[in-house]
């Protein structure tokens, strides 16, 4: 293991205290945060802007008309579905 401080305030003093374990609970947490962004990647596909040449992920159940470019400079619905992983970027 590896040490790390936490700054907390009175509240969460208070609530971390409560905790029989509390490295172990933010361990879990830190592990349960990572796991939930994992799983939102398997269940989601790249879509190229060709707007401005760039590539966003978005949940797979998402049509055509619902998605457009993250891009805030862009804002673009000219969007394409990739199948080729390498224009991932």
């Amino acid at each position: 293991m590896r040490p790390l401080n936490v700054s907390l305030d009175d509240e969460t003093y208070a609530l971390a205290k409560a905790k029989p374990n509390f490295s172990a609970w933010v361990r879990d947490a830190l592990r349960s945060e990572r796991n939930k962004r994992e799983e939102w990647k398997k269940e989601s596909q790249w879509w190229f802007c060709h707007s401005c040449n760039k590539s966003s992920l978005w949940p797979v159940k998402m049509k055509k008309n619902e998605v457009w470019c993250k891009n805030r400079a862009c804002g673009g619905y000219d969007m394409e579905l990739i199948e080729d992983e390498s224009k991932n970027a």
